[in-house]
Order: C-alpha cells, then sequence, then structure tokens
C-alpha cells in the first residue's frame, strides 16, 4: 500500500512538473517569473551566508583578544604584592570604623567625638543628635550612623568645626550643611560615620568569620 501510494505520488509530481514545462514553453514570462524568484532566493541565501561568516569572524576576534588579555595577565608577576598591599588597605579602612562593642556604643562615642570638635572650634549653642541612618542597607554588615549637629551660624567657627572632624581618625562624611540668615543665623549639619567592622561580605574580618560575630581591631 506504501510503495502504490509513493508510486502514485511520483507520477502525479511528474505530470504537475510536465504541465509546468508545457506552460512555460508557452508562455516565457513564466520562465523569467521563475528566474526571478531562484535569483532572490539564491541573494538571500547569499546574504544570509555573508553574515553568518561575518559574526562568525567577530566571534574569532572577540576570543582571540580575551586569549591575548587572560594571557597577558597570566604573565604578569607581582600578585602576591598587591594581594598584601589590598590586604594593608582593607586593614587601615576597618580601622577607620567605629568599633564599639554595640552600636549604641559606637553611637555615644561618635556623639562625644563630635561634641568635642564643636565645644573646641567655637560653635555657639550646638545641638547634637544621633542615630541610625533610615536608609542604610543592613546586608552591607556596616552600620550607618548620622549626627544631626544645629548651632548658631558663624564663618570662622563653622570652619574650625570641619577641620575637627577631618583631623578625627575615623571616616566621616558631611552629607548636607544648610544656613540660614532669617530670622536669626543658624546653622546644620548632617555628618555621617560607620559602625564596624562588617559582619559579612569582602571585607570581613577573618577571625570574625570564622567565629561567626564581629571583632573590634584596637583602638
Amino acid at each position: 500500500m506504501v510503495m502504490s501510494w509513493a508510486a502514485g505520488g511520483s507520477g502525479q509530481l511528474k505530470r504537475a512538473l510536465d504541465a509546468a514545462a508545457r506552460e512555460a514553453r508557452a508562455n516565457p514570462r513564466v520562465l523569467i517569473g521563475l528566474a526571478v524568484i531562484l535569483l532572490m532566493l539564491w541573494s538571500y541565501g547569499l546574504f544570509t551566508l555573508m553574515d553568518a561568516v561575518s559574526a562568525s569572524e567577530r566571534r574569532l576576534l572577540e576570543a582571540q583578544a580575551e586569549i591575548r588579555r587572560v594571557t597577558q595577565i597570566a604573565g604578569e608577576t607581582g600578585w602576591d604584592q598587591r594581594a598584601q598591599e589590598a590586604n594593608a588597605l582593607k586593614e587601615r579602612l576597618l580601622a577607620r570604623l567605629w568599633t564599639g562593642d554595640t552600636e549604641g556604643q559606637a553611637q555615644a562615642d561618635f556623639q562625644e567625638a563630635v561634641a568635642k570638635a564643636a565645644r573646641e572650634s567655637g560653635l555657639s549653642r550646638p545641638q547634637i543628635r544621633v542615630d541610625r541612618d533610615p536608609t542604610q542597607n543592613p546586608a552591607l554588615g556596616v552600620r550607618v550612623i548620622n549626627a544631626s549637629v544645629g548651632a548658631d551660624f558663624a564663618p570662622d567657627p563653622l570652619s574650625a568645626f570641619l577641620i575637627k572632624l577631618a583631623e578625627l581618625d575615623r571616616t566621616i562624611q558631611v552629607r548636607t550643611l544648610r544656613t540660614t540668615r532669617q530670622p536669626i543665623a543658624r546653622l546644620d549639619v548632617l555628618v555621617t560615620t560607620y559602625h564596624g567592622p562588617p559582619t559579612q561580605g569582602a571585607c570581613t574580618a577573618p577571625a570574625a568569620a570564622a567565629a561567626g560575630r564581629p571583632t573590634s581591631p584596637a583602638r
């Protein structure tokens, strides 16, 4: 049954081709149309092939550039020294965090340092409030602490206050500084610092990671 169907199908195909050939001989425009269609198909296939070859060449060039880059990096020396320098930098940065045993202790130490800087710089009627930064990301492992400082404004005491903050051996950032003239000359400063070391992440102290709790570098 299958063979007879195949034979019948072949006969129908042959009759259809013969009919198409007779029509083409009778009407030359059909041959022209077929030639145009074949040319379009050939052109499309050629363009597709050219695009594929260009894409392959780009991938080959990218792979060669990556191989050269990796080979160059592999041939470089001094990685041990770079690792030691990175570790030394990490230790210096960790040492600039406020390292109270608790966050409350760190806040108290920070407030005392800011208050001392305000007194020594001559800020008049300073008011200092310290609290945790509500926008901090707890996943970082470092706690962010804000200090809001308000005082009477005078240029010289303000300059001295900022210098005093910069002289502290901790990382401190002045986030905002606003002054008003009316009804009285007033100063408002928002200062940020950090309590650590972090309890997780790349900067975690090895001993802290092993013990599952933060360790405090000597102050």
